[in-house]
């Protein structure tokens, strides 16, 4: 299964996270991942479940808003492909580092500490 790809409101708090929310702010009952996650298994939207899969519902719902928010040359469809290669960059960034953690903890016979990827 690949990274992002279960419909967990976790998975579409990217798209909450890009546009800036949080609870309180004037988008924040709009942009509920719960109600987000809700509609798209409503509507059985099922895609982006193997490994190799780059376009999950949340990443595909995160680009398409953000190519419509933006303005001029980065409203393209090439400017919203390289966002998501950007985000994906990013994840694998942060899954590296992951690893290197646990690894580095694993050597010293220590607890892990809490990894930055949110993994534990």
């Amino acid at each position: 299964m690949s990274i992002l790809s279960t419909h967990s409101s976790d998975c579409f708090s990217i798209f909450k996270r890009s546009m800036i929310q949080a609870d309180g702010l004037p988008l924040s009952e709009i942009l509920d991942c719960s109600i987000i996650t809700e509609v798209f298994e409503e509507e059985k939207v099922h895609f982006g479940i193997a490994d190799e899969d780059v376009y999950t519902p949340a990443i595909t719902l995160w680009a398409m808003i953000s190519q419509m928010l933006s303005s001029k040359a980065a409203r393209s469809c090439k400017a919203a492909a390289g966002r998501v290669v950007s985000l994906w960059a990013k994840i694998a960034n942060r899954v590296a580092v992951c690893l290197h953690r646990l690894e580095r903890s694993h050597e010293r016979h220590l607890p892990s500490s809490r990894c930055v990827c949110g993994c534990g």
